[in-house]
């Protein structure tokens, strides 16, 4: 249906792009997966977007990078699965296994945001992935076991009691007593 009055028919494209916006953009994935010459002039069309308009480029692509790692945060679970930290900002994937560099070299880079978006196409795989704070993943890293999961750790007697304290996810913000963390 052709429009004479070229505010209705943006408009009017703009209701059924949100409407469809799955559907068209699997379409126009297809249609540049299968054309190359049309892959190459979006290729230029998007470089030279992101020259003319570098502030909206970053910001563009902060957006993604946050909505892909929200998206693996929310699959699986949202907070450490060893301490149960839910602070988003502490929050990473842990390859249960072990395995995160080997990954990261068959995706080719060290982006986390690459990593993030295989793990997405992969599905839900518990067994192989979970959300750990930092503390857990570098302590499982360095040291092959997490102090949260130690046995001769988990007597509360032998910690000093802090205002963080909370039993019921065997939280401390310090060491044993006497000896402070580094």
């Amino acid at each position: 249906m052709a429009y004479k009055n070229k505010d209705v028919r943006d408009r009017k494209h703009r209701e059924y792009m949100s409407l469809h916006k799955d559907r068209v953009n699997a379409q126009r994935r297809k249609r540049l997966a299968a054309d190359s010459e049309l892959r190459e002039r979006a290729r230029v069309c998007t470089r030279r977007w992101r020259n003319g308009n570098p502030q909206s480029a970053r910001d563009s692509a902060r957006r993604a990078r946050r909505k892909t790692r929200q998206a693996i945060l929310t699959m699986y679970g949202d907070r450490c699965a060893c301490c149960g930290d839910d602070h988003e900002e502490f929050l990473a994937l842990d390859h249960v296994n072990g395995g995160g560099a080997k990954h990261r070299k068959s995706v080719g880079t060290t982006s986390s945001t690459a990593v993030y978006r295989s793990v997405l196409n992969e599905g839900y795989h518990p067994e192989r992935y979970r959300i750990l704070c930092h503390n857990c993943n570098m302590a499982l890293a360095l040291y092959g076991y997490c102090p949260h999961d130690r046995p001769e750790m988990a007597d509360e007697k032998d910690f000093a009691i802090c205002i963080d304290h909370d039993p019921e996810r065997n939280r401390h913000c310090s060491g044993p007593k006497g000896k402070t963390p580094q």
